[in-house]
């Protein structure tokens, strides 16, 4: 639960702080790890595409629910990537589906 790994215990080089890391070095990272997290370029590229399809998906939530809507061609080149965008957009389609529903208060 509370345990934050140290990054470095499990490189080559381990961690330069030893026995006084403030870290866990029980469970800590593969090393590995930082390799799967795509550059800030890419995130970046990923954020302005779903700032776009989200857009698309207020204006017609029905987009996403027929199957029209069209992910960039770096979703398929992230792992990850088309999962996470999907999961978004189902939430921000039914966010808008919600929106739009007339609500029961009577108002």
């Amino acid at each position: 639960g509370s345990c934050r790994p140290c990054t470095f215990a499990r490189t080559a080089e381990g961690c330069r702080f030893g026995m006084t890391c403030k870290r866990c070095h029980l469970h800590a990272e593969d090393p590995e790890a930082s390799h799967r997290r795509p550059c800030k370029g890419k995130r970046e590229r990923i954020k302005r595409a779903m700032e776009q399809i989200e857009r698309q998906v207020n204006r017609d939530p029905t987009l996403f629910h027929h199957g029209d809507l069209r992910l960039p061609p770096i979703a398929d080149r992230i792992p990850g990537a088309r999962e996470y965008m999907m999961e978004r957009l189902a939430r921000v389609a039914a966010d808008a589906i919600r929106r739009a529903a007339p609500s029961d208060d009577g108002g």
